[in-house]
């Protein structure tokens, strides 16, 4: 007999610990930032971060007042904190004395500190199993080739260095390891910029080991050394910003300013868009707060609406409709804002709605940008089907999406009425009366396989004012069936059959080994990105070779591009700053898990293989297409025109143009 008397039990001490732990420490960024957040809270004015991504290591060394030999046999227990002052007011930020407890139990920690009131150096060890090791002088202790390497302390400070991350746990070790790079490395950017801006006068590295090319890359060289009491805030937060992302993210700004009964603002924001929401922050009294979606968006509107970084917008737009527009392809202000306020918690709906849409609108207006909310700015429409297509921009804003029956420019021909066909010459002798669609199947509702359009399953009646194709639909004779009229776009048909042609040919030269994609430039591409962009162009360098896109990363702050494919090649002739915006958009889209970053298509199958192709390729097929199609005006014969319906019903989209115009409308049945 068993001889446990209860079925449920309270678990052992060091398994509630390692649970709780979990949750404290979701990510390696956060147990970096508990640790850097140790080292300002001992008034640290130096402090030097290191970590190793692919072994999960950390190290964190600080000037700051150091660990007393009386105050070392509590360090790491729960609930023990140096936070507190005499009257038991919490202050600054590891007030809960739980970083190093919680993170003694999901790795091996090391600690060693000298406090100015002592002549030696101490260390001590904290794990799960061993919860506090004796206490020790220390002489030396060397890691990894010494690169975490400890000397012992000349005057105070404190080295806290975390090892064998997880190592209990392999399944959240191996989900630690399985996050790129570039995105702990950014995670990480966030937390100095945080913590930066509360205590810019801190001198702060921040290294990562780079196993690849055997070196230490600088991730963070923060230290504004001309930091006087006449500096101004927005010229402190504009520093935190360059130091850490680099000058392309803001290479120009203007202060902002204001106030009222409730609250103070100042900030800064860039006078010129970037091609991620990613640099919009918002602090409470110096303390981070997380934007809301809605709200980032009606500041985004505002500053879109205005055409703001109208350059960037315009290339953007130009190669997708607003319907199938992500993140990536819009251009966003850069805004550092820092609110003081009386409230117990900042109501940032209320803040953004009542004060920063404001406040951001006067500075846009000062500007020059003209500021209307029913605005459209920016947004070109695609070729037009006319023989010398042009761009135009929309000056209004798009109140319905675009659909086949309100807006297609034939809809007044479902209304036609018999007689008019029946004269008509080419209609090889066939007389149908015309009636509109009953309410039991309304047109908009027919279903149209591409079957349909194939020889024998169809009938080309004539070309309607060399704009339109018209032709009648069986419906495979199937009882009580009745065929029904179709117009078809001679543009749009055309178009479709072309740019799905081109397509399937460069994807066919992607897998092929034979075939060089790639064409070099005479004169190479360069153009300046942020540190964070420059990361993830080296974690996503094989998905843009791929395509034929070959770069050089230069000083970790300019892109040299050197090859392109031959599509792109010419578009670089008419603008860099497209190519430019191109990469850009491509790049994010990759970040955000739009595009997948290893290529495949399946076999017949060209929408796969096309969702994952750099946007700007797509485009430039589809606007050669558009170019070289039949257009408006052009006469047809009657065998071309049965040759080109039987080619779009082999088309895997025949029912859209290039640019997502319908080509195919029913208009009547046919009793």
């Amino acid at each position: 007999m068993s001889n446990r008397q209860n079925s449920i039990l309270k678990l052992k001490k060091g398994v509630s610990n390692v649970l709780q732990s979990q949750a404290a420490f979701e990510s390696f960024s956060v147990i970096v930032g508990e640790l850097l957040k140790n080292s300002v809270d001992a008034k640290a004015t130096k402090i030097s971060v290191k970590f190793d991504l692919v072994s999960l290591l950390v190290q964190v060394a600080d000037n700051g007042t150091g660990i007393s030999l009386k105050d070392f046999q509590f360090v790491g227990k729960q609930h023990y904190t140096s936070k507190f002052n005499d009257e038991g007011i919490r202050e600054q930020y590891g007030y809960r004395g739980g970083a190093l407890h919680s993170l003694s139990s999901i790795s091996k920690v090391t600690i060693v500190s000298k406090h100015e009131s002592d002549d030696e150096n101490y260390i001590t060890v904290l794990n799960s199993s061993e919860k506090s090791s004796d206490v020790k002088i220390f002489e030396s202790f060397e890691r990894n080739g010494g690169l975490f390497g400890i000397v012992p302390l000349k005057h105070h400070g404190t080295v806290v260095t975390s090892t064998s991350i997880f190592a209990k746990l392999p399944l959240r070790r191996n989900y630690l390891l399985s996050v790129p790079h570039y995105k702990v490395v950014e995670d990480i950017k966030r937390l100095a910029l945080t913590v930066l801006l509360k205590h810019p006068g801190i001198v702060l590295d921040i290294s990562q080991i780079n196993h690849e090319k055997d070196c230490i890359d600088k991730v963070v060289h923060f230290s504004m050394k001309s930091l006087d009491s006449d500096t101004s805030r927005g010229e402190v937060y504009a520093g935190i910003i360059r130091n850490i992302y680099g000058s392309a993210v803001l290479p120009n700004y203007k202060t902002l300013k204001a106030s009222n009964n409730e609250y103070t603002l100042e900030g800064i924001v860039g006078t010129r868009a970037i091609k991620t929401q990613n640099h919009q922050y918002l602090f409470s009294d110096g303390l981070p707060v997380v934007i809301p979606e809605d709200s980032k968006r009606l500041i985004n509107r505002l500053f879109r609406n205005a055409n703001f970084g109208g350059k960037l917008n315009e290339l953007s737009t130009t190669y997708e409709s607003p319907s199938k527009r992500g993140a990536g392809a819009m251009a966003y202000p850069v805004y550092l804002i820092n609110v003081m306020h009386s409230r117990n918690e900042l109501d940032v709906k209320k803040f953004f709605e009542e004060v920063l849409e404001i406040v951001l609108s006067n500075f846009l207006i000062s500007e020059g940008y003209q500021i209307n909310s029913h605005s459209y700015g920016g947004r070109a429409i695609s070729a037009s089907p006319y023989s010398s297509p042009t761009k135009r921009k929309l000056s209004g804003r798009v109140e319905k999406k675009f659909t086949t029956r309100q807006a297609y420019p034939l809809k007044q021909l479902a209304n036609a009425s018999t007689p008019e066909y029946d004269s008509c010459s080419e209609t090889h002798g066939a007389k149908w009366n015309m009636s509109r669609c009953s309410s039991e199947e309304p047109l908009s509702e027919l279903k149209l396989p591409n079957e349909s359009f194939r020889i024998g399953q169809h009938r080309v009646i004539r070309q309607i004012d060399e704009k339109f194709i018209l032709i009648v639909v069986d419906r495979n004779n199937e009882a009580g069936n009745d065929p029904f009229l179709t117009i078809i776009d001679q543009h749009a048909c055309d178009e479709r059959i072309r740019v799905e042609r081109l397509l399937r040919n460069f994807i066919a030269q992607v897998f092929d080994n034979d075939v060089n994609l790639s064409l070099r430039l005479a004169e190479p591409l360069s153009f300046e990105v942020s540190s964070a962009e420059i990361r993830m162009f080296d974690q996503f360098e094989e998905n843009f070779n791929t395509f034929g896109i070959h770069f050089k990363i230069c000083d970790n702050s300019s892109l040299i591009v050197t090859h392109l494919p031959h599509v792109l090649a010419l578009k670089l002739d008419n603008s860099a700053d497209f190519i430019e915006s191109s990469l850009l958009h491509h790049l994010y889209q990759l970040e955000r898990g739009e595009k997948k970053p290893i290529f495949k298509a399946k076999s017949g199958n060209l929408i796969s293989g096309v969702m994952n192709l750099p946007t700007a390729i797509v485009e430039a097929f589809n606007s050669r297409a558009c170019r070289s199609s039949v257009m408006f005006g052009e006469h047809l014969s009657h065998e071309r025109m049965v040759d080109m319906v039987e080619q779009l019903s082999r088309c895997e989209l025949p029912f859209q143009c290039a640019h997502g115009r319908p080509s195919i409308v029913p208009l009547a049945r046919l009793g």
